[in-house]
């Protein structure tokens, strides 16, 4: 029976340390990760991410084990090592990093989540100013949007001359697509005339002698030259008073500074000879 005992009690000790062993052999390092410090760059922090950053870890546990680092969004963070570098989005972006190391054959991992936030974007304000170059009215300057795209201005006018578009430079060589052209910089730009060239215009000149010896012939006088003084026609019993520009022979046509403007008659105005009357004398003979 004491033997039978002594037995029991050797199997129970055996079982106890066996699970003992066991049970440590199962236990896994506790909390690898938990001396890991990451270290911004400025005021950054786990939820406002701008810049690069390091990650640090400081258990003794892993002190000779390689820690790989990666995370699930490669274009915003990717690793170097323990150096995180980040490429700011369009938009603020949650990224899980994690954290990867294999100790006695086993593998442990740990995650942190990290807000990175988007790109500033700084507007800067640009001014496209304009330059008529004579038009009749100079367009105020504009701010160029977000875009850089600007509105087409009202296309001012210049007597004599056809407005030909907005140009980059004051040579009149580049010019400005108000579609497709993009500002990016203050800048002016320049209105373009081309000159409205009018073929010379024949005019024709008529006259009516009122009755005189001859009418001259019809003259063809370029728009706003002169027309030549023909030879003064003569009528009898009349003097030639001149031409006229009206059949009223009220405006007189001076050949020297009038201009033909459109084709036209002059009429000869003429004035009556008035003859004096004559004396005569009258004589009587009584003959007896």
């Amino acid at each position: 029976m004491y033997c039978m005992k002594k037995l029991l009690l050797l199997i129970f000790t055996a079982l106890s340390i066996f699970t003992l062993f066991s049970c440590q052999e199962a236990e896994e390092p506790i909390d690898l990760f938990s001396e890991t410090l990451i270290q911004f760059s400025g005021e950054d922090t786990m939820s406002h991410v701008t810049d690069d950053f390091t990650v640090i870890l400081e258990s003794s546990i892993l002190l000779d084990t390689e820690i790989l680092w990666s995370s699930n969004l490669h274009s915003v963070i990717i690793f170097d090592g323990n150096q995180g570098l980040v490429t700011r989005p369009d938009e603020d972006t949650e990224v899980v990093i994690t954290a990867s190391a294999i100790v006695d054959y086993k593998q442990y991992t740990t995650s942190f989540t990290l807000t990175v936030i988007a790109e500033e974007m700084i507007q800067e304000n640009f001014y496209v100013s304009f330059n008529s170059n004579g038009g009749n009215y100079t367009p105020s300057a504009l701010l160029a949007g977000v875009t850089g795209l600007i509105a087409e201005p009202a296309e001012p006018t210049k007597e004599g001359y056809t407005f030909d578009g907005w140009y980059q430079n004051s040579a009149l060589s580049i010019i400005w697509n108000f579609s497709t052209d993009q500002v990016t910089s203050s800048m002016t730009l320049y209105a373009k005339w081309v000159l409205i060239v009018i073929d010379d215009l024949e005019l024709t000149v008529t006259y009516q002698s009122n009755g005189g010896n001859y009418t001259p012939e019809d003259q063809i006088v370029i728009e706003n030259g002169y027309a030549n003084q023909p030879v003064d026609p003569t009528k009898e019993g009349y003097t030639f008073d001149g031409w006229y520009q009206d059949i009223s022979l009220i405006s007189v046509w001076d050949f020297t500074t009038d201009q033909v403007t459109s084709s036209m008659t002059l009429y000869a105005k003429w004035i009556l000879i008035v003859i004096d009357d004559l004396e005569f004398t009258v004589t009587y003979q009584s003959n007896g």
